[in-house]
């Protein structure tokens, strides 16, 4: 089979793209007239009919365009609603089958989320008729298969996780504390992935500046929008040198890096459906590396820190309070050596046996086998519409 990659790199930089995406102008033209005469008012619905105006001609556009530049295949293979679009559209001109593998509740998720009901219903109408044509879904954890299975009218979403590769002991000797300077007897945290809004930046500030956390060091590693602005809080005389933000590191350096960790924290914020439902890499990763994780107490979080067959993993708190935040930092912390010893244990075991990529590629491999028999060679003359 041809990876779906080769779909997805096909950039548009040619005068064939251009007129390929004027084609859904009519329609487009028609829904900002019609914004225009009845939402005139309403800012907020102009902005929603904005969004979805400029969601139709780029990612519809770029289906067509795709249909005539993509190198046949026998999957195409759809990253999120943004390219079921173009999976379906190439499924339906040159053969084979398409997989939608939606990474998230997409119409629920950041900006997405706070649209107006009716922009939202409109996609959430695109999106169920498309999926429709898809020969298999694949999501990111049992929560967000349920809800996608009830949306979409499946009864078939395979979930599949996204862990890391166990790939044998880590021998580094805790690289983020060296770089540091700390010894092993000072307590660090770590946040690491996006330094962006909802993910709970403001609230682990907000508790580690609480007397019960006032020996504890935290770090940030990654990059997003909040990292000037992380770069200048930390900086404040009130954290006296005890918040460090450090440049992010390539994914097969992260497990060093997290191995001379105390507590990996994943506060992620309530904001909205998808971030509630969600099962972040980073909790993932902070057991591949045995480090315990200290994570929001939501339904994905549970499942993964108090599996009953290999937790507890960790702690879980409200991360809309930083006291809750401190206090389950501190029941890792607070443990003895040899609880703690354990608790390390735990977390490598669970990853080595259950929560990583050796095992989950199984269900994308069975997935592609089912699909392997369902691809066709014919080539209709049907087009995306």
């Amino acid at each position: 089979m041809k990876a779906a990659s080769r779909v997805a790199a096909v950039a548009p930089r040619s005068l064939g793209f251009i007129r390929r995406v004027a084609r859904p102008w009519a329609s487009i033209l028609g829904m900002l007239l019609w914004g225009t005469v009845y939402l005139g008012a309403n800012a907020a619905s102009r902005g929603s009919l904005e969004w979805l105006a400029g969601w139709r001609w780029r990612w519809l556009g770029w289906a067509r365009y795709l249909q005539a530049v993509a190198p046949d295949a026998d999957v195409w293979h759809a990253h999120d609603l943004t390219s079921l679009p173009a999976a379906v559209a190439l499924k339906r001109s040159r053969g084979g089958v398409a997989v939608y593998d939606s990474h998230e509740i997409y119409l629920e998720s950041g900006t997405h989320a706070r649209r107006a009901a009716w922009a939202k219903s409109r996609l959430a109408k695109l999106e169920r008729s498309l999926s429709r044509e898809a020969d298999a879904i694949i999501t990111v954890n049992a929560s967000v298969a349920e809800v996608l299975g009830d949306r979409l009218d499946r009864t078939d979403v395979s979930v599949l996780h996204n862990c890391p590769a166990v790939n044998g002991p880590i021998t580094a000797a805790a690289p983020l504390r060296r770089a540091l300077g700390l010894g092993d007897e000072v307590p660090l945290l770590l946040y690491h992935g996006a330094l962006a809004p909802h993910r709970g930046v403001e609230q682990l500030l907000a508790a580690v500046r609480r007397p019960e956390l006032a020996g504890t060091h935290l770090a940030f590693l990654g990059f997003g929008q909040l990292t000037e602005w992380l770069r200048h809080e930390a900086g404040r005389a009130r954290y006296r040198g005890r918040v460090h933000v450090v440049d992010a590191v390539p994914p097969d350096e992260l497990p060093h890096w997290l191995s001379g960790v105390d507590v990996a924290v994943a506060p992620i914020q309530p904001s909205t459906l998808n971030h509630r439902l969600s099962s972040p890499n980073k909790v993932f990763e902070a057991i591949a590396a045995g480090t315990p994780v200290a994570g929001s107490d939501f339904p994905e979080f549970r499942r993964v820190i108090l599996d009953p067959a290999y937790g507890p993993l960790g702690t879980l708190f409200d991360p809309d309070r930083p006291e809750q935040i401190a206090a389950a930092v501190l029941r890792i912390l607070d443990l003895p050596d040899n609880e703690r010893a354990e608790l390390r244990r735990r977390c490598r075991r669970a990853s080595a046996e259950r929560w990583n990529w050796d095992r989950e590629s199984r269900v994308l491999l069975d997935v592609y086998t089912r699909l392997a028999g369902a691809a066709t060679t014919h080539r209709p003359a049907a087009v995306a519409s």
